[in-house]
């Protein structure tokens, strides 16, 4: 483009040149110069006739002076001679192509009587200049009249002659015109070359090296100050460019590399552009997508509603900040965070749409986790509250009962109902244990166990509990390692899962229970490393399915699909609970109309030496002084009642206070605190460092409705001389092995 206005800047000028000179050629020097010649040949055809004149009147004047006149044939003889020298004379003036023709008066040629008829002349005078023609030619000339003859003296030239001087004249004009302006026009296209079309081209050679992405400025070198002062110009454009050109890349560079998903679409909603971190979230290529509707990432899980504020918000050239449910290639549904805001140009015109998404389904899946943590720890606080005080109240109930059947045969007709309230009150202490369990305030009974075996146990039991239209399939894996968890709690998550499988499937299908080991990388996955790996319980059926919304809330507390009365919404609630208590973790997959899967992974358990059971035969018999702190008057009659038929003198405080304040006025005759880790005003740590600041050798045994898990301070308290520990409600033999080891 730039060469081809060069082109035109120079040519158009140059032509105009031409044409301006050649028209000063033409009429200030041509056509004078042309007259010019004219009127020197002019002058010789004046001469030449002037001669011939002059050569025909001398030989008048012989024919005069000889007195020849009356003698016809002499002057016959005479004008012939006349005409003879007349025509030689051309020759003679070494103008050869000048023709000098005798005309009589009635216009026959003498000279040449070859062309009479053939010349055509107009009137003739004395004489003059004439113009006439032949049948071939056309003449200019110069006549004179001899009268003594009455002859036409014309000395002519041919008009092609006169032409053809003209012409060389007019080419060696016009050759040295052309010389001159070639001349000129070499000057100035070298001056133009150098000063101008130089410059330029290395202004369009840089311009090419800039579009192609280098940066280069402009030599500066000696030429017009308009040139120095473009060239200036664009070195400070390029400047420009590049900094912007850097400033572009360093945000396109940010782009590409965000985290972030960074969609661009028209007003339309057609899509524009996309970084590489949608690619990646939604496995849609670039090219799949550019110039597609967004649509193409919709997951129709919104209504219209939805987007028709989206829509409003951000056609009014406001932001909108929300939360996407998107689709991916592979029909995959994720929830996605959004911020979308328009590009508003100079004129105020909205142009484009920017999205920014970030994938937040596992922040979503941690929150839920959260929330249901959270749940479960306001559950697990209120039972534990609850267990605790239950606690209480079978400690009374088991204490005695054990004190009424020290007193009873197995004859006696009480022995029955007592034996009876000993049991419930031990299968009420077991309830609290397993509530205390699920709130993780109750220590586990950790076994090696073996999983497969387990699960063969329990297949009597499952054989009674699932309806015969369930098939029950079993696909065990070989050689399975062992886990270590409590077998009742283990036990209680099979059950559990199983019993919700045969509510999903009302009209029969199928439970399968599956076991298999996998690596250490699928906990890893979730957040739980484990060296050895895990070993997987699925348990699966062809039921109902769940949605998505029931599949975020099935483990929380309380929630139930069933009918009011069937369920209570604890079952799934406690087989989370458990597995999250063992250090592993569960995954739940299901499809409405598809059935669901339970995947729970267990970590391998170490090998490790087995535990020994010792049974020792022990005297339970003791003596001293034994101060109870308990704040429930039933637990202080309970443990004096107890205690005192094994040989101890047993006091008590019914607080914190009023315990102190009895060990420093008999410190010295106490030989054991029992101190109860749950009271008003003082609680056992408090009361506990009392004491020891009393007396630094303190026996102190500690006890409490919650279990040794449950008190973060109860293993400090122990390093700081505390005896031991034991969990209400308590039976004789436990109490009083404790105090005996704690007297030692």
């Amino acid at each position: 483009m730039i060469k081809r206005r060069l082109f035109y800047a120079i040519a158009i000028p140059i032509v105009s040149a031409i044409f301006i000179a050649a028209f000063i050629i033409s009429h200030f020097i041509e056509r004078p110069i042309a007259l010019s010649v004219r009127e020197d040949l002019r002058g010789l055809l004046y001469n030449a006739a002037l001669k011939a004149i002059e050569g025909c009147d001398r030989n008048y004047q012989h024919i005069i002076d000889w007195r020849l006149e009356s003698n016809k044939e002499a002057v016959d003889t005479v004008k012939r001679d006349s005409i003879e020298q007349v025509i030689r004379l051309p020759s003679l003036l070494n103008k050869p192509e000048m023709n000098i023709f005798i005309v009589s008066e009635n216009r026959d040629i003498l000279s040449d009587p070859s062309l009479k008829g053939k010349m055509r002349f107009k009137d003739l005078d004395s004489e003059g200049f004439i113009s006439f023609s032949s049948e071939k030619e056309s003449f200019s000339g110069y006549y004179y009249y001899f009268p003594a003859w009455r002859w036409y003296v014309i000395a002519a030239l041919p008009e092609s002659v006169i032409e053809k001087r003209l012409s060389v004249i007019r080419n060696s004009i016009y050759t040295g015109m052309l010389a001159l302006i070639a001349s000129i026009l070499t000057v100035t296209f070298l001056i133009i070359r150098l000063k101008v079309i130089n410059p330029l081209k290395a202004i369009s050679k840089v311009s090419e090296r800039i579009r192609e992405g280098r940066f280069e400025k402009i030599d500066i070198v000696p030429c017009s100050y308009e040139i120095v002062s473009l060239m200036l110009s664009f070195n400070s454009m390029v400047d420009a460019i590049e900094k912007r050109t850097e400033d572009l890349e360093r945000f396109k560079r940010m782009v590409e590399s965000a985290f972030d998903a960074i969609i661009i679409t028209d007003r339309a909603g057609n899509i524009v552009y996309v970084n590489p971190a949608f690619e990646t979230a939604t496995g849609y290529s670039k090219d799949e997508v550019i110039g597609q509707n967004l649509g193409v990432v919709k997951s129709w899980e919104h209504d219209n509603e939805f987007y028709k504020s989206l829509w409003q918000t951000i056609n009014t050239g406001k932001p909108w900040k929300g939360e996407f449910i998107t689709r991916k290639k592979n029909e995959e549904i994720y929830q996605t965070s959004a911020t979308i805001f328009p590009i508003i140009s100079d004129s105020g015109e909205i142009t484009h749409f920017v999205s920014i998404q970030r994938d937040i389904t596992e922040e979503k899946k941690l929150y839920d986790q959260l929330l249901r943590a959270q749940k479960m720890e306001a559950v697990g606080t209120l039972a534990g509250g609850i267990a605790h005080d239950f606690n209480n109240l079978l400690a009374a109930v088991i204490g005695y009962s054990q004190l009424i059947k020290m007193k009873l045969t197995e004859d006696d007709h009480l022995w029955k109902p007592i034996n009876i309230i000993e049991s419930a009150a031990q299968k009420g202490a077991e309830l609290a244990k397993k509530i205390l369990t699920i709130t993780r305030k109750e220590k586990l009974e950790m076994k090696r166990i073996d999983l497969n075996a387990t699960i063969k146990d329990m297949m009597e039991l499952l054989l009674r509990t699932i309806p015969k239209d369930i098939t029950i399939e079993l696909n065990l894996e070989d050689e399975l390692p062992c886990i270590k968890a409590d077998p009742t709690q283990l036990q209680q998550v099979i059950l559990n899962l199983s019993v919700n499988a045969r509510d999903a499937m009302p009209n029969g299908g199928k439970l399968c229970i599956e076991t298999d080991r996998v690596g250490k990388e699928n906990g890893a996955a979730n957040g739980i490393p484990k060296r050895n790996g895990f070993v997987k319980l699925s348990v699966s059926d062809t039921g109902v399915g769940m949605d998505r919304e029931t599949m975020r809330k099935v483990f929380d507390p309380f929630f139930t699909t069933k009918e009011p009365g069937k369920g209570t919404g604890l079952g799934l609630y406690i087989v989370h609970s458990i597995v999250a208590s063992h250090g592993g973790y569960i995954n739940l997959y299901s499809e409405p109309g598809k059935g669901t899967r339970f995947n729970i992974y267990f970590p391998v358990c170490e090998k490790e030496a087995e535990e020994s059971d010792t049974n020792e035969t022990e005297t339970l018999l003791g003596s001293g002084t034994i101060l109870v702190i308990d704040d429930e008057e039933n637990i202080r009659e309970l443990a004096a009642d107890m205690l005192e038929p094994f040989g101890y003198r047993v006091i008590t405080a019914k607080n914190g206070i009023d315990g102190i304040n009895t060990f420093k006025t008999m410190g010295r005759d106490i030989s054991l605190v029992l101190l109860d880790m749950i009271m008003p005003q003082m609680n056992g740590a408090e009361v506990f460092q009392v004491l020891k600041t009393i007396d630094p050798d303190v026996r102190v045994l500690l006890f409490s409705g919650y279990s040794h898990e449950s008190f973060a301070g109860i293993n400090g308290l122990i390093k700081d001389g505390a005896r031991g520990f034991i969990q209400k409600p308590f039976s004789l033999q436990t109490i009083a092995k404790a105090i005996k080891k704690a007297l030692e």
